[in-house]
């Protein structure tokens, strides 16, 4: 009888065990956590890598010519900013040490950095070198100045190569001492706030500066976003809609460019583009729910997304992460 009771005191547990972490599963909250650290560790790998891919394509379809590559990524790089207390910036390098733009001083631009070092002696250029022409990405760490404070401070990079060219782009934080810790959806949520934020400052920047004409920034849009996938599982994509609804780029489905999206609906009857257009207008940015074809998996799932309107124009940008 004992031996009964026993097992079946032991069945019990396993039952309540396996419901809470299947609940744990089903909560977003709940699926871990993540040091700050290493949170803006992954946030900017996701934005360098992500620019990397799309310059590449940029580049190989659009832009041949190597003067007029320099005059892309400087008007892209300059007036781009990320983070909250606006620290983060790309940086572009070729292979032989030669700076090609550095937005947050411009005199270093068009010069050789091959023998620059730190405040502590590091050769930092050659260290991303290094990175970028054996393994193709990488962190490399070093002292920088932080624009947000005007003083030298450690800073963690992530450098990529900007594929079928000799260059390298690279962004990084400024390292806290913080150890504090932050759930995997607000790390994600705070990824897709600033990686969304980049490019829609960058797109703007180049369709003053470039592309001018409407049918020419279509045409930028889905060669530099469509090919852009992110997150481990590459479920990460980008799209373009305007405030009428009419989708302009789409990198998780192609066939949908061209179309009017204003009246669609997701599964739970949600006209989600429409939610996304209201907080475009006002506030011009923030977070939408829905739900959507997860590409990782196949199937309809819920999903949280950062839109922003883009700058000086009638479009906002998205992408988001399944929960």
């Amino acid at each position: 009888m004992k031996k009964n009771i026993t097992q079946l005191v032991l069945l019990l547990l396993a039952v309540m065990i396996c419901c809470i972490s299947c609940n744990k599963d089903d909560d977003p909250d709940n699926t871990g956590m993540i040091s700050l650290y290493e949170s803006d560790k992954l946030l900017v790998s996701i934005v360098v890598g992500s620019t990397a891919k799309g310059f590449s394509f940029v580049f190989s379809n659009s832009i041949p010519d190597s003067l007029a590559r320099v005059d892309f990524c400087r008007s892209y790089t300059h007036p781009l900013r990320y983070f909250e207390d606006q620290s983060g910036y790309f940086f572009i390098q070729d292979f032989f040490g030669w700076n090609v733009c550095q937005p947050t001083d411009t005199t270093l631009e068009g010069t050789d950095l091959w023998d620059l070092q730190d405040p502590v002696g590091n050769y930092f250029i050659r260290d991303m070198t290094d990175i970028a022409t054996t393994v193709g990405s990488g962190f490399a760490e070093y002292y920088w100045n932080n624009p947000a404070t005007g003083q030298n401070e450690k800073k963690l990079s992530y450098i990529e190569v900007i594929s079928g060219i000799e260059y390298f782009i690279g962004s990084g934080f400024y390292i806290r001492s913080s150890s504090a810790l932050i759930t995997i959806l607000e790390s994600n949520k705070e990824i897709l706030k600033n990686l969304n934020l980049s490019f829609a400052e960058g797109i703007s920047a180049v369709f003053t500066d470039i592309y001018a004409d409407s049918l020419d920034q279509v045409e930028f849009c889905r060669t530099l976003l469509d090919p852009i996938k992110f997150f481990e599982d590459n479920s990460g994509y980008f799209y373009i809609v305007d405030l009428k609804g009419n989708c302009i780029s789409h990198g998780g489905n192609n066939t949908l460019e061209g179309q009017y999206l204003y009246d669609l609906q997701d599964v739970m009857g949600s006209y989600f583009i429409r939610d996304m257009i209201a907080v475009a207008e006002n506030p011009g940015q923030g977070f939408t729910e829905y739900y959507w074809n997860n590409p990782a998996t196949g199937k309809d799932e819920k999903k949280i997304a950062y839109v922003i309107r883009i700058p000086g124009t009638d479009y906002f940008i998205g992408s988001g992460v399944y929960i």
